[in-house]
């Protein structure tokens, strides 16, 4: 199909006030075949989405940034809880935003992180989490949730104080497990050791010389035994193009062996790495042991 029938398509569905269920899979489609836009038809696209372009709605949030940067705690937490807009203009592209796979990615990562914590408290007496990237913390309210009395204590970094005022807030009736760090995660120094290193939405906003950089500094930081789980997107979702041409939202997606292949950058041995695959939602889990 020709870029100016993929353009008038999406104008249709504009101008309807969003796709339907049934044409999911078609809008999917044909994001996919504008990834490699020219200028002038980039321009053409944006001007074709500036209704939905909204604050009032996913797409619009993601793609203005109110706080400054991508993928803000506020923008985590919508997800999670899939909000909705009450502005029905905007109400089905909100629907659509929440069935791709990004978003199930996004939701996919909390209880990938529920599940690993419980893990590292069964095998430890006084388990320490250092979560880089922390966000809303909800995943860690959740945890707390259904484990109430778990002797887990995290240390949660954060670039945006306005992230960890949300996130303090937010874990409320377990702050005494919880202490909170508003820190560039390149700058976080920390005279502590780690059972585990949880980072859920941070890596993959990083290219392949700053991951290296971030993961050689943390890993430093495991205890004996412990470990560093890193998500990425897969390079196989068939949304990744939907945040950058829709929302200027770049993401770093990656294959099992390109994970791999940091981790040996950064002086790790194979026989520390495993990457668990989840077709499901298209998430990466990159699972890196200190056997020290």
């Amino acid at each position: 199909m020709h870029v100016a029938a993929y353009l008038n398509y999406i104008d249709e569905l504009v101008k309807k006030d969003g796709p339907n269920p049934s044409e999911y899979e078609a809008l999917t489609n044909t994001v996919q075949g504008l990834l490699y836009l020219s200028f002038e038809d980039k321009a053409k696209l944006f001007n074709i989405l500036k209704p939905i372009l909204n604050i009032n709605s996913m797409m619009g949030y993601a793609f203005l940034k109110p706080y400054g940067y991508a993928g803000d705690f506020d923008l985590i937490s919508k997800i999670y809880s899939k909000w909705i807009s009450e502005d029905p203009k905007f109400q089905q592209w909100d629907n659509y935003f929440h069935s791709t796979d990004i978003a199930k990615a996004v939701i996919g990562r909390k209880q990938y992180f529920i599940n690993q914590v419980n893990q590292v408290s069964a095998k430890n007496t006084s388990p320490f989490v250092l979560n880089l990237g922390s966000g809303p913390c909800i995943d860690v309210f959740e945890y707390f949730q259904k484990t109430p009395r778990s002797p887990v204590k995290f240390e949660c970094v954060d670039m945006d104080a306005r992230s960890i005022e949300f996130a303090t807030a937010v874990c409320d009736n377990n702050i005494d497990s919880v202490n909170f760090i508003n820190s560039n995660v390149f700058t976080f120094k920390s005279n502590n050791e780690y059972d585990l290193i949880w980072s859920a939405g941070l890596f993959d906003y990083f290219n392949d010389k700053l991951f290296v950089t971030l993961l050689r500094r943390n890993y430093k930081l495991l205890k004996k035994n412990g470990e560093m789980i890193i998500a990425n997107f897969s390079v196989a979702n068939p949304n990744r193009g939907l945040l950058p041409l829709f929302c200027q939202w770049d993401l770093h997606h990656r294959s099992e062996e390109q994970l791999i292949q940091l981790c040996v950058d950064a002086g790790i041995s194979k026989e520390n790495i495993n990457v668990i695959s989840r077709t499901s939602d298209f998430n990466l889990f990159l699972h890196i042991e200190n056997k020290k």
